[in-house]
């Protein structure tokens, strides 16, 4: 595994736990409308194996493209990718999600 991969899986991870902590923490029912998931394909309040499902399914397809795709174009996909989980896990941070592993 390349240094790239093993960080846009890592930042994965994390985002996967922020979201769990998510689902946990900011239910419609618990009173904590205002912090919902912003994902559309997951819904704004995903069940908790949804998420896993979800973030399971990324880091597998990334895994797998990055068997599969020339080097140049696995590495380009690896930074692409930490861009947008980095983004995704600072703003998250910044709304007040926490996670825990």
């Amino acid at each position: 595994m390349t240094p790239e991969l093993i960080l846009a899986l890592a930042l994965t991870a994390v985002d996967a736990s922020q979201t769990e902590y998510l689902t946990r923490h900011y239910q419609p029912c618990q009173g904590h409308e205002g912090r919902y998931e912003e994902n559309p394909l997951l819904g704004r309040h995903p069940s908790q194996i949804k998420v896993a499902a979800w973030f399971g399914a990324n880091a597998g397809a990334l895994m797998v493209a990055n068997q599969y795709l020339p080097p140049a174009y696995s590495k380009a996909l690896n930074y692409v990718w930490i861009g947008a989980e980095g983004a995704t896990v600072a703003h998250n941070l910044r709304v007040g999600v926490r996670f825990s592993f």
